[in-house]
């Protein structure tokens, strides 16, 4: 069964009376779904009988990634999530592998899931596997527990390219062409391309400059269409030579950002704050202070920090695109 078309965490969350007959129907049949409540809202029965042990499979879980969390990753302009299983990760981007409950197309790239860590039985895509923003982890469903160690020599070896370990749970090996396995995988890897988009978007580019010119191509916006900056001034932009952090407001520039489909995230904030830093141009260091009260009396020049101007910049731009 496939879950492309499973409903959002909101409407699995809500109460049946709010949810149409299709939905119901649809919850009702899923494994995948049925889990997901288990996991997201256990039932009034299930709390009144085992109240303990479900708290201590909450705190179990933790706030904190680690190898084999199981996240579900929240797309690009979209109320669907994906499924998937942390392999590595940093401060702004996390490396995951998408799982499915589809395991009668399980290759040996594919590592097999026990019932008991998702509540039904599933595969973690290693070839399948992916760069996403840290800002796309939306909520930690599970941990795949003894298996997280498998999950990373199953991706490590996709890496490398060496041989697989023949003792890992995997799937048959493709030996042909007409294998609809193949077939399966082709739409697998649209389903989840999606999903990288954001952060492919940012790791494409160099700078904010690059960021918008690329973007307004992509999208075949001309420059009087965004609206947000006038034309004159985008152009002086894309080509880096406008100062943006005096001359362009914070929310022009997010809105700007936002026409142009980029998301907010920490890696677009360290660009805004360093093309800020490289077009700035009214020396702030050099600003004349107010006289003082007595005559011929001024107070020293003030100093400021570029840095810390670019980054108090950057950090409302983002701020605004997030409202």
């Amino acid at each position: 069964m496939t879950w492309t078309n499973c409903p959002s965490f909101a409407e699995l969350l809500a109460a049946d009376a709010d949810l149409s007959d299709e939905l119901r129907a649809h919850i009702a049949s899923c494994r995948r779904c049925q889990a997901l409540k288990r996991h997201l809202s256990p039932t009034e029965v299930e709390s009144a009988v085992e109240p303990l042990e479900k708290e201590s499979q909450r705190r179990e879980l933790g706030p904190e990634p680690g190898l084999g969390s199981v996240y579900a990753v929240r797309g690009p302009r979209s109320d669907e999530y994906l499924l998937a299983a942390l392999v590595d990760w940093d401060g702004e981007e996390a490396v995951v592998v998408p799982l499915s409950d589809e395991v009668r197309n399980a290759t040996d790239w594919d590592l097999l899931l026990e019932p008991e860590l998702l509540g039904y039985r599933a595969m973690a895509e290693v070839w399948n596997h992916g760069t996403v923003l840290v800002e796309q982890l939306s909520e930690k469903i599970a941990e795949l527990g003894e298996r997280a160690a498998a999950l990373e020599a199953l991706y490590a070896a996709a890496l490398d390219g060496d041989e697989l370990a023949t003792t890992l749970p995997v799937g048959p090996r493709i030996l042909s062409e007409i294998d609809p396995r193949n077939t399966f995988q082709e739409q697998e890897g649209e389903r989840a391309a999606v999903y990288w988009q954001p952060a492919n978007q940012l790791a494409g580019v160099r700078s904010v400059f690059e960021l918008v010119r690329v973007q307004r191509d992509e999208l075949d916006i001309a420059p009087e269409e965004l609206g947000a900056v006038e034309p004159g001034a985008l152009e002086q932009l894309e080509a880096g030579k406008l100062d943006i952090g005096n001359q362009v407001p914070v929310a022009a520039l997010a809105e700007l950002l936002k026409r142009l489909q980029v998301a907010a995230s920490r890696r677009l904030e360290q660009l805004i704050a360093a093309a800020v830093v490289a077009t700035y141009r009214e020396p702030l260091e050099t600003r004349m202070a107010l006289p003082r009260r007595r005559r011929g009396m001024r107070k020293p020049a003030q100093t400021v920090d570029r840095e810390r101007f670019a980054a108090d910049y950057a950090r409302k731009v983002v701020e605004e695109m997030e409202q």
